[in-house]
């Protein structure tokens, strides 16, 4: 079983890369977007300067370059494990069919020890399904023998990124450029960056920024319960702001 994009084990990228090999005659690095799949979905970039990007794909509405995305990734599948498996196996087999070839790579399985327990194990790829079950394929070895057990799979939460606002998603980046419904872009989810405010920010002492569910930010104070977002960077706040965005490392 092979995934459709060599997966990338390096997340230190060159200061001009990603290369974007779509657009032959020129480079757009991080703004690049295209419908034509460059990269494995949830791809980690960073850059010298200590930004990171994953690699992202847009659903149904698109994303723009100045609010948070939200995933609209389902929900987790919970199913029986076909085969038996050995410690260092790198293969389960689920009870579960539909899928085409590397749809839940990027995704994560969490696999129950036959006495309790489990451990969360990265999908690097799966094969088409079966009449009744589906090969996965995970990045790092079982550590433990399993008996026909159960597993959790929960799909690749940058797979399905949109700025619909929604009240029930998390936002997972803010993209690096506009994209249209499916096409892939870089979203940033770490160090300086310039977002929407969803309201006058009073600056001060109020420093913390909340995600609003239409991927602008508020002062965290006036957002109970919301997603934290970062904090102001630049002192005041009558520009900008320059936000530490704190999504993930």
């Amino acid at each position: 079983m092979s995934n459709s994009i060599v997966y990338q084990f390096n997340p230190l990228e060159w200061p001009a890369g990603p290369i974007d090999t779509h657009n032959h005659d020129y480079n757009l690095g991080l703004r690049a977007h295209s419908s034509v799949q460059q990269h494995n979905i949830g791809r980690r970039h960073l850059t010298f300067d200590g930004r990171v990007y994953r690699y992202c794909l847009a659903t149904t509405g698109g994303v723009d370059g100045y609010h948070g995305c939200n995933t609209t990734s389902g929900t987790a599948l919970y199913e029986a494990l076909a085969t038996a498996q050995s410690i260092g196996d790198t293969e389960i087999t689920m009870t579960q069919t539909g899928f085409t070839k590397d749809q839940l790579t990027g995704g994560y399985a969490f696999i129950y020890g036959a006495s309790g327990g489990g451990s969360l194990h990265y999908i690097i790829g799966n094969d088409v399904s079966g009449t009744t079950t589906t090969r996965v394929k995970l990045l790092d070895p079982l550590h433990e023998a399993i008996t026909t057990n159960y597993c959790e799979v929960f799909y690749n939460p940058y797979a399905a990124c949109t700025m619909t606002a929604t009240s029930d998603s998390s936002v997972v980046a803010v993209p690096a450029c506009t994209a249209a419904t499916t096409e892939y872009f870089w979203g940033q989810t770490w160090g300086p960056c310039v977002i929407s405010p969803g309201e006058t920010l009073t600056g001060g002492a109020k420093r913390s920024l909340a995600f609003g569910n239409n991927g602008s930010v508020f002062d965290e104070t006036h957002a109970v319960d919301l997603q934290h977002a970062g904090f102001i960077m630049n002192q005041g706040t009558a520009y900008g702001p320059l936000v530490m965005l704190q999504i993930s490392i």
